[in-house]
């Protein structure tokens, strides 16, 4: 796995970060995401995600993440596109 920081912005105790994760799954590897599980056995994929951080005490205390999800099932072959 390979991540990738596009963007890192700071104010007060909030980080928010964007980037991009790079991963070669082992075979036999699944994935969970909302839509369900993926298997993503050997494929190479990457995805998207947009991360906020809230620090108390020098420490992570809330973290929210927004992932492409959507892309990375495009690229397991789970969902297709169709062309209206």
């Amino acid at each position: 796995m390979r991540t990738e920081i596009h963007h890192l912005l700071g104010e007060g105790d909030f980080v928010t970060i964007h980037l991009t994760h790079h991963v070669v799954f082992e075979p036999n590897a699944r994935f969970q995401t909302r839509m369900g599980w993926i298997d993503l056995g050997g494929k190479s994929v990457q995805w998207s995600a947009m991360t906020v951080l809230r620090f108390e005490s020098n420490r992570i205390a809330e973290q929210w993440v927004i992932r492409d999800e959507l892309y990375l099932a495009l690229q397991a072959g789970v969902v297709t596109p169709t062309h209206l």
